[in-house]
This record gives structure tokens, C-alpha cells and sequence, in this order.
């Protein structure tokens, strides 16, 4: 497969990046992680996985430098993109918003347009040494083609680009006339790096023309007619008046040469000024760049009474409960915890099963690179450039297995633990490391570590990524069956998400939980791109968490699954320290808590986040949907569990933030869910989907004014006494009906069903006073015609009656029978 053959698989997001490290290396001759992490918000992880496709992609193009961490430009470095000139000058002077890299075929106005700018394009084999130079501050040996002295060698330290509006320069000290000068982009040749430092006199801070700064008032020529049209005051470098007002506006200069203009300035050494910003955390660069231009759905088929959503590969019931190893491994495992409680257990069995997991994937990739080049085995970098932990010999499995039985047990643990911790900066502060306390039952922990060292033992595809993240998240669940109300704090049930993700659909953009639990909303997002055969690289998660016990096993869980992601963590919480005050998802799935009180509500009278009212301080449940509105992108939609008494609640001002809501058109859908869903809690929940934009185009229809209302009180079933699931056929259908109102392509047509769904305008709900309980729209489910006529339906209804009334009878006759012999008859 060629370059451009490998290049044309990758997701668009990924060419951005790979664009921006071919960028780096041509114009500034390396790279570093940190480049990568600063510009587009990855993860570390993330960064190395990029280097190394590039790397693996165009190795001519980029060479190691161990000594300094960073990758230099290779010796026969051939641009893997084509860079168009005017967009990289235009980003080199102004810094970088989304898509810089784009076709070198210019751009195509919206009216007719001509620049003269175009008439003197730099040769980007010659801009990209002369920016290296900068950047590294050295020395440049150049030839010079100069109006008066025609071609001569010259040694310039450049400094900075200018635009003139009509050419570019570089301003740089000549060592030739030995002054600072400007020199024109398009009269250089061959240049070449000098490896040595300039000397203090050549540095831009001695170069006094260009650190003055000259105010001058624009006045109008005594022959113009109307002078007043002109006039004005602006500033700029005195060393460049000239080319601003002379030769762009054709001002003629007074007061000795200050010229007043302010030509735009270039320097990649100034990371304010433009070039590659040193700090850059805009949210937007991180969105795949198909939302822009939404990536064609996948096919999927609606039609009445057949479902197509993709099947888990484990067994299941009708009700979605996994039937496979994961039941008989958690059943085996609880065995083993005799009286500890299911609160301390969790974090003993789920940090094993997460310590099996990086020990089995670093053992897979570890010998596959023995296999190809033994040194490449002990380079942490290669490890990370695949999202694997690196761990050392003391922490892998094998090693904790051989010694299970020793009563030190729990010590080797925790040492694995904090060396995992040390090699791996994402995981620090994250792996449990408890185990050597003294109540620790040591022969439990061993007998603990020979039942999981028996997962994953299959095939190597699904050995880690797959069973021992399918048994994290069971054990997750199961966890917080056991903990009850306390475990509805870390978990959400399965069914329930899946609801929401197979609604929102997140096929590619920004996903975002602002109390994300122990990440449940992220493993189904990303099993719902795999399962419609999308590309995980195309969305990118966030999420924050107060609590840190929960924060440490959402990162487990996604570190199990492969999931590249950033979770934060504060005290505070999303309310009152947003850790990600400036994201805008394209989708944000999220289960806060119902009804909190104690949420410091009083301290956030005047926040910026409550467009529709200010909510309640003794309840918390529409400043959460508000925060996640504010939150939401010009396209994005939002799915959100709360109590049902956020629905219809006129309290404390409840009615009217719902009501401002509605007027604004932001609510899209309710959804009133069957009761005992929830480990947590018996309160009957309900989804509230709210969506920025209801005419979004993509074609689908244009849904101002009206809002979905689906009762699915009436679906589920009971997995054991006190709880219920949805099944995946009642999933689809609630999904179905929520596309097919939409009105997406290959959806089908949308109709209300009484009893189910109903498509209900704004005047309705006003009519209602603005309550939005689904029952009050859908109505009763129609009863359908059982083919008996009315008499003979009477007829028999009518003797069966008077058979039971006998029978009544005769029952009342012996029950008296049976007094009477015992003595208490009447």
C-alpha cells in the first residue's frame, strides 16, 4: 500500500494530527509529544500512537532523538501532505483554528476576487528552512537576489516574518552589511541551517527599528475633495511603516518616516504572536473533523416487528443479563469474600481484574516484539504508541500468580501497584493499593488471583480488551446490586444506557459526562460505533467525576476497554469548578443524582450557565439541565436521567425554568421509563433530550415547535424480585420511534401510536401548563377487537359469572360446616 493509499484509511481526525506533525518537522524541524497534547487535547498515550503511525507511515521523514525526547526531521524528509503556501503563511502568522492543512489548490471565493499577494508565492522549500531558523534561533546561509546588487551569498540570523499585504519578508541581521535589514521571501535561494549561535548584537532585541513602536494620525492630501472620508490613528514597528503605507495604501509619509500602519507579524518564537501556539486547549480542535460534514450512517433497516441493533457476542436473555463466564466468574468470586462488605470487595476484585488486564495486553505485545526486533521490546514508547501500560517484571501476572500462596501476597500487590503507577503517569493516583492491610483475608486474595488468572485464556483478539473488559463491567454491576443506594452512585444500569446511546446515536464529535460515575456512558458509546461499524477514533470523550473512589474505577473501566479519554476529577464538582468550562459536545449523556439538596446552589445566584432561570437551591435538578445545555455545541443534542418529578414540579420556580425551556425550543423528547430500573433508588426516572438546533439539515426534517413524548411505563421485565431491565427489542423500538420522528434517512415514517408515542406542538403542551409527563399526551393504548361477537361475548360472561357466584356458595357452605364442628358455629 503507498503513502497516500495508507493516509486515505485514516480517519480524518488522525490526518490532522499526522498533517500537523509533517507541518512541525517541515517548517520547524521537530516535534515533541507535548506539541501534539498541547495542540489537540490528546492524552500522552495518544500522542505516542500518532508519532509512531507517522513514524511507521514515512520513516525517511522523522528520526529519534533519545537524548532530548524529541523526533527530529529525517535527512531525506519529503512532505507526506501538500501544504498549500497561503494557508501555512496565514497560519504562521496568525496561529491555528481547525483544518490548516487543507489542498494546496487555492481557495475558491464567494465573489470574483483577486489578490496580488498571489503574484509573490514563497517556494515552501525555502520557507521551511528560514522557519526552522527561527525557531532554533541559528544562523541561515542564503544566496540573495537584491535590485542593486544582484545575486550575492549572504549570512542572515532571521527572527521573524512579515506581511506586507502585497509579499512576504523575513526580517533577520545581515551579516553582509552588518545591520538589520528585510529580506524578500521570493529572492532567496537555497538556504541552509548554520549550526552555531548567533551573537548578542544579531538577537532581535537589539534591533531598534523594530522594537519602536510609532503612533501616527492618518490626515487626508490637500487635493482630495472629500477629506473627511479619511483619517484615523494606528501604530506599528517604525521598521516596517514603509511597506504599510506607501506601498499598501499609497500614503506618502511626513515627520520623518513615520509611516502609520501595522503589518502583521509572524514569529514562531513568540507563542502569542502565531506559528504553533505553545498552549492550545480549544475543545473544537479535538472534534473529528466529519462532523463538520456528518459521515454517511450506517445502513440500519426499520420495519415494524424486526430489530437490527447488533448483538453482544456473549449469550443473553430476553432481557439483555449476559448468560455466559461472567456470571459463573463473579459467583465464584463472591464466594471468596466471606464477610467483607461488597463495598470493600469491589476495589479488591476490580483492581485484580484490571492488573490481569495490562499484564495480559503488555505480554501480547511484548512478545510480538521480541519477535520482530528484541531492542524495540524494551522501549516504553512502542507500548504507548498502542494504548498498552507499560509493566514492569515485579507487576506482571505471572509473577503474582508463581507467588499467590505466600502470606506476602498483598505487599507484592501493592508494590505492582505503585510500579505500574510510576512507569504510567495516566494511571497515577488511580490503582488501588491496599492490599497488604492487615484485615485483608491473604488466603482469600490468593485463591482470588488463581480464579481470574483463568480469564481470557482464548483467542488473543479477545483475550483482554474484550472478556476482561465485558468482566470489569459485569462485576460493576453486580457490585452495585449488592451495595444497593450506594451503588447507584458509581453505576447506571446497562439497559438505561443503552437507551440514551442508541437515541443520541454518537457516531462521531465530542462526548461528554459531567458526572460520569465509573464511565458506563463512555464503554456504550464506544461499543455503539463498533457495533454500526464506525471508527473509535471518531469521537472523543470527556468527563468529570467529584467523587475519587468513583473517579478511580471509571478509569480502570476505560483503560480496560482501550478507551483514550479525559476524565477529570475535583471536589467541587461540574457546578462549582468546571473543569471544562469551555467544551462544546456534540453529544452529552448523563444519570445525576435525582433531587439534591445539599448542592450549594446559594453560592451560584448569578451564574452565566442559568439562561432559562435560576433553579432551586434546594434542588438540583434544573441546574443540571442547564449546566449540560450550556455545554452542548450549535448541533448538539443531549440525553439526561432524572426523577419524574422534574417533568411536572412547580416549586420554587421549577414551572417556569420548564416553561422558559420550551419557549426556547430546546427540549426534543421525554421518555417515561417502567419503574424498579435503578440499584440506587425507587423513584420513577424519566430521559429529558434536549437539542440546541431541531433543523439541523443532514436531511432531517425540521422539528421547531414540537416535542416527542414516548410512555414506556409499560415495558421491561423482572430479572429478579426487585429489579428490571429493558430488553434489546424494547430499546430498538423506543430508538426507532425517536429516529423515525426525526425524520433520519432510512428511518421510515413516523405515526403517533396511542398509549406509546405522540408528536405534540407547542400549543398542546401550553395547554397543559407546560407539563411534560408523557402520559398526558399519548393517552390509553387502543384495545384491540378479539373477533367475538357482543352477545356471545355477554352470554358467556354472564354464566361464568353465575358458575363462580354457585361456587362462592358452596365454598361459604363448607367453611360454616367446618366452624360448626370446631365448636363455633353460628
Amino acid at each position: 500500500m503507498t503513502q497516500p493509499q495508507r493516509v486515505e484509511t485514516l480517519s480524518h481526525a488522525q490526518r490532522e494530527r499526522l498533517a500537523y506533525i509533517d507541518f512541525r518537522l517541515y517548517f520547524f524541524g521537530e516535534i515533541g509529544r507535548p506539541d501534539l497534547i498541547e495542540r489537540f487535547g490528546v492524552a500522552p498515550a495518544g500522542a505516542t500512537r500518532d508519532l509512531a503511525l507517522y513514524r511507521q507511515i514515512a520513516p525517511q521523514n522523522i528520526l529519534f532523538d533519545g537524548s532530548h525526547k524529541v523526533y527530529r526531521i529525517g535527512q531525506t524528509f519529503s512532505p507526506l501532505f501538500e501544504h498549500a503556501p497561503q494557508r501555512v503563511l496565514s497560519a504562521l502568522a496568525h496561529g491555528f483554528g481547525d483544518g490548516v492543512n487543507g489542498p494546496a489548490k487555492p481557495l475558491q471565493p464567494l465573489l470574483p476576487c483577486e489578490s496580488p499577494a498571489a503574484l509573490s508565492i514563497p517556494r515552501m522549500e525555502v520557507l521551511a528552512p528560514i522557519c526552522r531558523a527561527i525557531h532554533a534561533r541559528r544562523p541561515l546561509a542564503i544566496r540573495y537576489h537584491s535590485m542593486t546588487s544582484g545575486e550575492t551569498e549572504r549570512v542572515i540570523v532571521p527572527f521573524a516574518l512579515v506581511d506586507t499585504g502585497l509579499r512576504w519578508h523575513v526580517r533577520a541581521f545581515d551579516r553582509k552589511r552588518g545591520e538589520f535589514r528585510d529580506f524578500v521571501l521570493t529572492r532567496i535561494e537555497a538556504p541552509a541551517l548554520l549550526d552555531e549561535a548567533p551573537q548578542a548584537h544579531e538577537r532581535p532585541d537589539h534591533d531598534i527599528q523594530w522594537t519602536r513602536i510609532v503612533e501616527l494620525e492618518f490626515v487626508p492630501h490637500p487635493r482630495l475633495e472629500r477629506p473627511a472620508i479619511i483619517g484615523g490613528t494606528t501604530g506599528c514597528r517604525a521598521a516596517h511603516c514603509e511597506y504599510g503605507c506607501a506601498r499598501r495604501w499609497r500614503a506618502t509619509c511626513c515627520c520623518g518616516g513615520a509611516w502609520t500602519a501595522r503589518p502583521t507579524i509572524a514569529s514562531p518564537t513568540n507563542s502569542t504572536a502565531c506559528g504553533w501556539p505553545i498552549r492550545w486547549r480549544s475543545m473544537a480542535s479535538r472534534t473529528p473533523s466529519s462532523r463538520r460534514g456528518i459521515r454517511p450512517r450506517q445502513p440500519r433497516h426499520y420495519a415494524k416487528g424486526k430489530h437490527t441493533m447488533a448483538q453482544n457476542d456473549a449469550a443473553k436473555n430476553g432481557n439483555g443479563g449476559h448468560l455466559g463466564f461472567e456470571a459463573e466468574l463473579f459467583k465464584a468470586a463472591d464466594k471468596l469474600r466471606g464477610n467483607m462488605e461488597p463495598s470493600d470487595y469491589k476495589h479488591v476484585a476490580l483492581g485484580l481484574i484490571f492488573l490481569k488486564y495490562i499484564s495480559d495486553t503488555f505480554e501480547a505485545k511484548h512478545q510480538a516484539l521480541l519477535a520482530e526486533d528484541p531492542q524495540a521490546a524494551e522501549d516504553k514508547d512502542e507500548y504507548l504508541a498502542d494504548y498498552v501500560f507499560w509493566v514492569p517484571p515485579a507487576a506482571r501476572w505471572s509473577h503474582l500468580q508463581a507467588n499467590a500462596k505466600r502470606p506476602e501476597i498483598g505487599t507484592l500487590i501493592d508494590d505492582a501497584m505503585r510500579a505500574i503507577e510510576k512507569d504510567n503517569e495516566s494511571l497515577k493516583g488511580v490503582l488501588p493499593k491496599d492490599y497488604a492491610r492487615p484485615a485483608l483475608n491473604k488466603v482469600m486474595l490468593g485463591e482470588l488471583i488463581d480464579l481470574i488468572s483463568g480469564i481470557a485464556l482464548g483467542e488473543e483478539g479477545n483475550r483482554s480488551k474484550d472478556i476482561l473488559g465485558r468482566a470489569y463491567e459485569y462485576f460493576l454491576g453486580q457490585f452495585a446490586g449488592a451495595e444497593g443506594k450506594r451503588g447507584g452512585e458509581f453505576y447506571t444500569p446497562r439497559s438505561v444506557v443503552r437507551v440514551l446511546v442508541e437515541m443520541l446515536e454518537p457516531y462521531s464529535g465530542r462526548v461528554y459526562d459531567p458526572c460520569c460515575g465509573s464511565g458506563g456512558m463512555f464503554v456504550q458509546s464506544e461499543k455503539f460505533v463498533e457495533e454500526h461499524g464506525g471508527r473509535i477514533g471518531d469521537i472523543a470523550i470527556y468527563g468529570q467525576e467529584s467523587n475519587y473512589t468513583t473517579w478511580r474505577l471509571a478509569k480502570m473501566n476505560l483503560a480496560v476497554r482501550g478507551i483514550d479519554a479525559d476524565i477529570r476529577w475535583n471536589n467541587e464538582g461540574s457546578f462549582h469548578k468546571d473543569e471544562l468550562r469551555d467544551l462544546k459536545a456534540d453529544y452529552i449523556l448523563a444519570n445525576p443524582p435525582f433531587n439534591i439538596s445539599d448542592w450549594g446552589g446559594e453560592r451560584l445566584r448569578e451564574d452565566v450557565r442559568w439562561k432559562f432561570g435560576v433553579p432551586p437551591v434546594g434542588n438540583a435538578n434544573y441546574a443540571w439541565l442547564q449546566h449540560i445545555y450550556h455545554h452542548l455545541a450549535p448541533n448538539g443534542t443531549a440525553g439526561v436521567v432524572l426523577a419524574n418529578g422534574s417533568m411536572s414540579s412547580q416549586q420554587s420556580g421549577e414551572g417556569e425554568i420548564r416553561k422558559a425551556m420550551l419557549e426556547a425550543d430546546v427540549v426534543d423528547c421525554m421518555v417515561a421509563l417502567p419503574g424498579q430500573l435503578f440499584y440506587s433508588t425507587q423513584i420513577p426516572a424519566c430521559l429529558w433530550f434536549l437539542a440546541r438546533n431541531k433543523n439541523p439539515g443532514k436531511g432531517w426534517r425540521d422539528r421547531r415547535g414540537q416535542v416527542l413524548f414516548i410512555d414506556a411505563r409499560k415495558l421491561g421485565v423482572l430479572v429478579d424480585r426487585t429489579r428490571r431491565e429493558l430488553t434489546d427489542e424494547e430499546i430498538q423500538k423506543i430508538a426507532d420511534t425517536y429516529h423515525a420522528w426525526r425524520g433520519e434517512p432510512g428511518a421510515g415514517e413516523y405515526t403517533d401510536v396511542a398509549g406509546f408515542c405522540k408528536s405534540a406542538t407547542l400549543e398542546e403542551i401550553r395547554k397543559h401548563g407546560y407539563v411534560l409527563t408523557p402520559g398526558r399526551y399519548v393517552g390509553a393504548a387502543e384495545q384491540e377487537d378479539d373477533g367475538e361477537p357482543f352477545e356471545e361475548k355477554m352470554a358467556r360472561l354472564a354464566a361464568q359469572w353465575r358458575e363462580q357466584r354457585a361456587e362462592a356458595a358452596r365454598l361459604n357452605a363448607a367453611i360454616e360446616a367446618n366452624l360448626k364442628e370446631l365448636g363455633y358455629g353460628g
